[in-house]
C-alpha cells in the first residue's frame, strides 16, 4: 500500500511539473481588436474596428535572439469605397507596434505589395506585414499594434490609421536569459522595413518620367510664345515658307481661356492664359499648345506618369476644323490642391489651301488615376496664333489612318489637290485630325486627353 501510495505521489509531482510546462509557454498570442480611426486623403475621417494577429517566428526565445514578428490583418478598420476597383498589387500597408514589458522600443512593420482586385465598396485586402526586434532583456516581453498605412500606388496616396485608444496586447514572449548583450534593443526592426522599397520604387518612377524630358522641351516653346509678335512678323514669313518648303519659328499671342471644367467631383472653373505657336519644317507645321498655369487640381497626389493631357484647337480661314494635340504625362509628382498645369502639347499641322488661318485653343482634356476631367471654354477665346500658309504639293493630302475607316480611304487620291488635309500628332501616322474634302470637314480621328482630380473617397459603411 505504501508503495502504491509513493508511486502515485510521484505520478501527481510529474503532471503537475507537465501542467507546469504547459501553463508557462514561450510565448501568448490572442487577436488584438481596436477601434480605429482613418484617414483617407479626401473626404472625413473613417471610422471601424481593426483585427490583427500577431505572432514571432521563435517559440523559445532568449536574450539575444532577433525574432521576426508578423502582423497578421484579420480585418482593416476601413473597405474600399465605391469609387474605383483596386487593381491587384497596388496596395501596401506599413505599420508600427510598440514593445513593452521588459524591455521597450519600437518595431516597423512592413507588407509587400501584393494583393488580389479589389472591388468597390468590399473589404480591404492587405498582404502581412513582417519587422524584427532584438531581445534584450529575459522576462515577459509584450508586443502591441499602434498605428498602420495603407498606400495606394494607383493615385500615389496614403491612408494612415491609429488606435482611438492603445490597443490590447497581441503577443507576449517569455524571454529567458541567454547570452545576448545588450544591443540595438528595437532598432534592427525597425529599419528593415518596407520603407526602403517605397523609396525605390518612388525613384524609379520619378526618374522614369524626367527622361521623357517633355516639360524642357515645352519650356524653351512657352519662352517664345511670351514675344507676342505673332501676326505682324509669323504672318507674312508663314505665308511665305507654309509651302515652300521653308522653315521658321512662329510664337503666339497668350490668350486668356474661361474654361468650365467637368471633374468626377463637380464643376469647377479655370482661366489660364494659354498660348500657341508653330515650328515650319518643309511645308509642314509642329503646333504647341502651352499653359502659363494650372486648371483644376486633385485632393490626392498625382505620381509621375499618372496624368495626361490632350487638346483640341480650333482652325479658321483657308483651312477650317479642329486638331487635336497631345502631351506627355508628368515627369514628377503633382501635390494633392495644387493647381494641375498640363505639360506642353503638340502635333503636325499641313496646309490644305493657301491663305491665313488662325488658330484657337478649345477643349482641354485630362485623364488622371482612371477618371476624365473634361475642361470647356465658357465663351470664345481669341485667337493666338495667325499663320499665312501655302498648300504644298502633295503636302495637303489625306494619307489615311486605322481609325478613319471607309471615308479616310476616300481621301487617299487626295494629295496635293484643294480637298487637302491638316494633319495632328507627334508623326506622320499618329494622328489624322481632319480632312476637306469638297469643302466640308472630314473628322479622320481625334485623340482622346484626359486629366482629372481624384473624387472623394467616403466610406461606405
Amino acid at each position: 500500500m505504501n508503495s502504491i501510495r509513493a508511486a502515485g505521489g510521484v505520478l501527481t509531482a510529474l503532471l503537475a511539473a507537465s501542467l507546469l510546462a504547459v501553463g508557462a509557454p514561450s510565448a501568448s498570442a490572442a487577436q488584438s481588436s481596436f477601434a480605429t480611426t482613418c484617414n483617407p486623403p479626401v473626404g472625413g475621417a473613417v471610422h471601424g474596428t481593426t483585427v490583427v494577429d500577431v505572432t514571432s517566428d521563435d517559440a523559445s526565445p532568449k536574450v539575444g535572439d532577433t525574432v521576426t514578428l508578423t502582423w497578421k490583418f484579420v480585418q482593416a478598420a476601413s473597405q474600399n469605397p465605391g469609387y474605383v476597383d483596386l487593381q491587384p498589387n497596388t496596395v501596401q500597408p506599413t505599420g508600427h507596434v510598440s514593445v513593452g514589458g521588459a524591455q521597450t522600443g519600437t518595431v516597423t512593420m512592413t507588407g509587400p505589395r501584393q494583393n488580389p482586385l479589389i472591388p468597390k465598396n468590399s473589404p480591404m485586402v492587405l498582404s502581412d506585414m513582417t519587422g524584427t526586434v532584438k531581445l534584450t532583456t529575459a522576462g515577459d516581453v509584450t508586443i502591441t499594434p499602434a498605428d498602420y498605412n495603407i498606400n495606394v500606388s494607383t493615385f500615389n496616396a496614403d491612408t494612415p490609421c491609429k488606435p482611438d485608444s492603445t490597443a490590447p496586447v497581441a503577443l507576449t514572449l517569455h524571454v529567458a536569459a541567454g547570452g545576448g548583450t545588450t544591443g540595438g534593443t528595437t532598432t534592427g526592426g525597425t529599419t528593415t522595413g518596407g520603407t526602403t522599397t517605397g523609396g525605390t520604387t518612388s525613384a524609379g518612377t520619378t526618374t522614369g518620367g524626367t527622361t521623357t524630358g517633355g516639360t524642357t522641351t515645352g519650356g524653351s516653346t512657352t519662352g517664345g510664345t511670351t514675344t507676342g509678335g505673332t501676326t505682324t512678323g509669323g504672318t507674312t514669313s508663314g505665308g511665305t515658307t507654309g509651302g515652300g518648303g521653308g522653315s521658321g519659328n512662329f510664337p503666339g499671342t497668350g490668350v486668356q481661356v474661361d474654361y468650365t471644367c467637368q471633374t468626377p467631383i463637380g464643376a469647377k472653373s479655370a482661366s489660364p492664359t494659354i498660348t500657341i505657336s508653330a515650328k515650319e519644317s518643309g511645308g509642314r507645321y509642329t503646333l504647341t499648345e502651352s499653359f502659363a498655369s494650372g486648371v483644376s487640381s486633385s485632393p490626392v497626389d498625382l505620381g509621375a506618369g499618372s496624368m495626361v493631357p490632350s487638346t483640341t484647337v480650333t482652325v479658321a480661314g483657308a483651312d477650317n476644323g479642329q486638331l487635336t494635340l497631345t502631351g506627355p504625362a508628368n515627369s514628377a509628382t503633382i501635390p494633392a490642391n495644387t493647381p494641375i498645369k498640363p505639360s506642353d502639347m503638340s502635333g503636325a499641322y499641313v496646309p490644305g489651301h493657301t491663305g491665313q488661318v488662325k488658330f484657337t485653343p478649345d477643349v482641354l482634356t485630362i485623364k488622371a488615376l482612371g477618371t476624365t476631367t473634361t475642361c470647356t471654354p465658357s465663351k470664345q477665346p481669341a485667337a493666338s496664333l495667325t499663320l499665312q500658309v501655302t498648300a504644298g504639293s502633295g503636302a495637303g493630302g489625306v494619307t489615311g489612318s486605322s481609325t478613319s475607316g471607309s471615308t479616310g480611304s476616300t481621301g487617299t487620291s487626295g494629295a496635293g489637290t484643294s480637298g487637302g488635309l491638316a494633319n495632328t500628332g507627334g508623326d506622320d501616322a499618329s494622328f489624322r485630325a481632319l480632312g476637306l474634302v469638297g469643302g466640308t470637314v472630314l473628322l479622320l480621328g481625334a485623340a482622346v486627353f484626359v486629366i482629372t482630380p481624384w473624387r472623394r473617397l467616403r466610406k461606405q459603411r
